[in-house]
């Protein structure tokens, strides 16, 4: 019976979990309670508000949790009945900012009364309110943290109101519950790109993880269907959903990962002779046997129909990525970015070697690409072409140490902003920044990127360049940069 709830939580047509009150009638129906988690930020943001003269309009996109938060500070306050316009404790409630015809009549009235306002995202630009009102923006919340909390829940719900069964929803569970930490990081990525993820696209995510099915009706039956079409795996990367559904969050994400193409001669031969190499415990799994699997590709062997095992290599690639840690996925540096994370969160030094690693990669970026230098920084006045070996520019060179990180912390002790810091320059670094500056480093040419990762860096390269100093520069054969400082005088310029 939970799973017809959690199907309406789907991405289905009729999603009616976009509707509060409508997928509250299967609750009720079934006599279950509804599912909630309880997110600590909403007490620390009610005590703000209680000590604050302000009043407090919280923000966030369509499926954020505004009208639940509201509802819940609502009930602190020893309001009765919840609806748009009710006053708790003088307090009154605006449930949705965005169907107010008189939008600067309420906010003239918020500056002098108290309300708690919900706004959609953006709805606001329009009025000057930053510092007459407490703004709390729900996109700065832990997309990761929610949805383990949600996940949590779900399963248990699962655990309490459904039989078990011998069938994919169920072999789904099983996986979901022993590689849960890896989807967790996944969404984690999403945070590091911030690219906030709802807790209602959180319910369709998790919802079509564990149901997945092309068919409406599969929830119903639990019937026995094949693992390629609905395994949790690809159910993750949503290639069940429509290409429309496919391109919403976080499922545009995940197929940008390239999980399950992405792969070597290495990883692909281990998992064709895992029979051979005495490794076939790693290619053990909850949906079928590997006897299945040897069958075709022994087929494959003899004609070289790749056909025959296509599907079977992808899932056996996300197989490995999931329950085994191999990285192949498109992103080499989320481990030591998440380590990044976690040192500026908790206040912590940063490695010298990080801060070394992004001066190699903006110095290649500034001079050209066959720059070695890394314990110091040079400021190009242009970016050179990467297959240019000598480049004479005006620059300036600062000391590695000065290279520095600011920490902004959001809603919720697992969220969190990341700054580079260089004299009174500031770039946010999201993950495809940080991935950006680490390929740099290892050596990738800077015009096999996008332009965007370029716009950013000549954006934050024009806050840090200074006229005070002229130099001159060379790069020698060994990749190291030679300085030659100039002297300018009115009719004059004289190398030293």
């Amino acid at each position: 019976m939970f799973f017809e709830i959690l199907h309406k939580y789907g991405a289905v047509k009729d999603n009616r979990a976009s509707y509060d009150e409508k997928v509250s009638k299967l609750y009720d129906k079934y006599n279950i309670p509804r599912i909630e988690i309880k997110l600590d930020f909403v007490d620390s943001i009610y005590e703000e508000f209680i000590k604050s003269d302000k009043s407090l309009i919280i923000t966030g996109s369509a499926g954020d949790g505004k009208t639940f938060i509201l509802r819940k500070i609502f009930k602190k306050l020893g309001g009765a009945e919840f609806k748009d316009g009710a006053v708790a404790s003088g307090v009154t409630f605006v449930l949705d900012f965005t169907a107010v015809e008189n939008k600067y009549e309420i906010l003239q009235k918020a500056k002098k009364e108290k309300y708690i306002i919900a706004a959609n995202e953006g709805i606001l630009s329009d009025f000057e309110i930053e510092d007459d009102f407490l703004i709390k923006d729900l996109s700065k919340t832990s997309s990761a943290k929610n949805f383990s909390l949600l996940l949590d829940k779900i399963l248990e719900y699962i655990d309490k109101y459904e039989e078990e069964k011998d069938c994919i929803i169920f072999k789904n569970i099983k996986t979901l519950k022993e590689v849960k930490s890896k989807v967790e990081d996944l969404i984690r990525m999403c945070d590091y790109n911030y690219e906030h993820v709802t807790m209602r696209r959180l319910f369709i995510f998790i919802a079509n993880m564990i149901l997945g099915s092309k068919s409406k009706t599969l929830y119903k039956k639990c019937e026995k269907e094949d693992f390629l079409d609905s395994n949790l795996y690809s159910n993750i990367l949503g290639e069940n959903l429509t290409s429309s559904a496919r391109n919403k969050r976080p499922f545009e994400f995940m197929q940008m990962l390239s999980l399950g193409y992405k792969s070597s001669n290495e990883i692909d031969e281990l998992i064709l002779y895992a029979d051979l190499k005495q490794n076939e415990e790693i290619l053990k799994n909850h949906y079928f046997g590997l006897k299945e699997f040897y069958a075709k590709r022994d087929k494959f062997l003899e004609n070289g129909d790749y056909s025959l095992i296509e599907e079977y290599m992808k899932f056996f690639r996300r197989h490995l990525y999931f329950k085994h840690g191999f990285n192949l996925i498109r992103y080499i540096s989320f481990d030591e970015y998440k380590e990044l994370f976690e040192t500026l969160k908790d206040g912590k030094k940063v490695k010298k070697s990080i801060k070394k690693e992004i001066a190699l990669a903006l110095n290649r970026l500034f001079l050209g690409s066959f720059v070695n230098e890394r314990d110091d920084l040079f400021i190009g006045t242009s970016f050179k072409n990467s297959n240019e070996r000598v480049a004479n520019e005006i620059i300036e060179k600062l000391d590695v140490r000065e290279i520095d990180f600011e920490f902004v912390k959001g809603n919720d002790d697992e969220y969190g902003e990341i700054y580079l810091k260089i004299k009174n320059a500031k770039m946010l670094i999201d993950l495809d920044i940080y991935e950006f500056f680490k390929r740099i480093a290892n050596g990738s040419l800077v015009n096999s990127f996008s332009n965007e990762f370029f716009e950013r860096i000549m954006i934050f390269k024009s806050q840090l360049i200074s006229e005070d100093e002229l130099i001159l520069f060379n790069v020698d054969e060994r990749g190291r940069v030679e300085l030659y400082e100039l002297e300018l005088g009115e009719d004059y310029v004289s190398l030293q």
